[in-house]
């Protein structure tokens, strides 16, 4: 493993230096803290699940693919009246489901896009015909994007991954979208099922010719044992194989997430991420609504512990100020033991939150030191 590279990754391109939208997230967070606002007067991330539906069947997919359920133009309606009209969130993301199988998608896009900063379609992207990316082309702008999940890097690794055979689609729409001079973000979930071929992902993403790529460290995936995600030591030795690509190419497709979940807590790397700490925007910034106006914290966390409310009831705003937010607004939501007494505590914060209760304990699982 080659350290020099580690070192070069996380020093050079911390969360505050990375030239992106995600950094200015991070920089209001650092902002809140340094001035000790707890929470800001609106979220400036919003997502927004327009549809429950979904074409592919993911064995670690966290959505709900069961109940077929689409947002209301009512609710959209509800949400730019009685919310956006006066406050612009920085960015509005669509999520699903796969986003593009509900009908009236275009419609949503044109009546949100106009009330924020980036606007940003979560897809699979196999829907995306050239027609279709060419209508979309005269919607976003240069700060838009569509993020595509791609979890393999040809039809085998792709159907191990997705339980689909879809690679060929998945990748169509990709093109489609960059022929038409939309920019794409490839999100790639790590797996024991793709670890062995993370820095394949990572070419065809330079020969596909993405902007980004995002490597999210699997949460927890109790429903399916088979997939789970595999030690910091055995992840760091690919993201090393990645690395080398990374610096060789000169940084040609950006990385802006590792695929290492709690770095304060590895030895290698806990040096290395020290001048940095732990950002959730969860109802400190950022929250979600589901197609039937409930909000959540996060993508995560549709639990019903988690809901603060419902836009049928009250408006966002009343919403995002109810006292329902409390645990994740401290800054420090765990006491347990184990982690008041680590020394990387103050850095950490015990990790995400979500993690922690999908696996129904205190702390954040993907965290070595426990």
């Amino acid at each position: 493993m080659n350290i020099e590279n580690l070192e070069k990754y996380y020093k050079g391109f911390n969360l505050l230096s990375r030239k992106n939208e995600i950094d200015f997230e991070s920089y209001i967070f650092n902002e809140m803290k340094k001035n000790n606002i707890e929470k800001l007067d609106y979220p400036i991330l919003i997502g927004i699940k327009i549809t429950d539906k979904c074409n592919f069947s993911c064995k670690h997919c966290f959505s709900n693919n069961s109940n077929f359920n689409e947002i209301s133009s009512n609710l959209v309606d509800n949400i730019i009246n009685n919310f956006l009209k006066e406050n612009h969130p920085y960015k509005i993301y669509l999520t699903g489901g796969e986003p593009f199988l509900n009908k009236n998608i275009f419609n949503i896009i044109q009546k949100l896009k106009p009330y924020c900063k980036i606007f940003s379609i979560h897809s699979n992207a196999s829907l995306i015909t050239n027609d279709l990316a060419k209508k979309l082309s005269n919607i976003l702008d240069k700060n838009d994007y569509v993020q595509v999940s791609l979890d393999g890097y040809n039809k085998e690794t792709f159907k191990s991954t997705r339980n689909c055979d879809k690679f060929d689609d998945v990748i169509r729409g990709i093109k489609n979208l960059i022929n038409n001079n939309i920019k794409v973000r490839i999100n790639t979930v790590v797996t024991n099922k793709n670890l062995n071929f993370l820095e394949r992902i990572y070419d065809l993403a330079i020969k596909l010719d993405v902007e980004t790529i995002s490597f999210s460290p699997l949460l927890d995936c109790k429903k399916v044992k088979e997939v789970y995600l595999p030690s910091d030591m055995a992840i760091l030795k690919k993201f090393d194989a990645i690395l080398e690509k990374y610096f060789s190419s000169e940084g040609k497709v950006k990385i802006i997430q590792d695929p290492i979940a709690v770095p304060w807590g590895n030895p290698i790397l806990k040096n290395l991420v020290k001048e940095s700490e732990f950002v959730c925007p969860a109802g400190k910034t950022a929250l979600e609504i589901n197609h039937n106006g409930t909000i959540y914290p996060c993508p995560y966390m549709y639990d019903n512990k988690f809901n603060m409310g419902n836009l049928k009831n009250s408006s966002l705003k009343e919403i995002w100020t109810n006292n329902r937010w409390t645990l994740l607004r401290k800054n420090f939501w765990s006491d347990n033991s184990k982690c008041i007494n680590c020394d990387s505590y103050q850095k950490c914060k015990s990790g995400c939150l979500a993690a922690a209760q999908l696996s129904d304990i205190e702390f954040d699982p993907r965290c070595e030191h426990n």
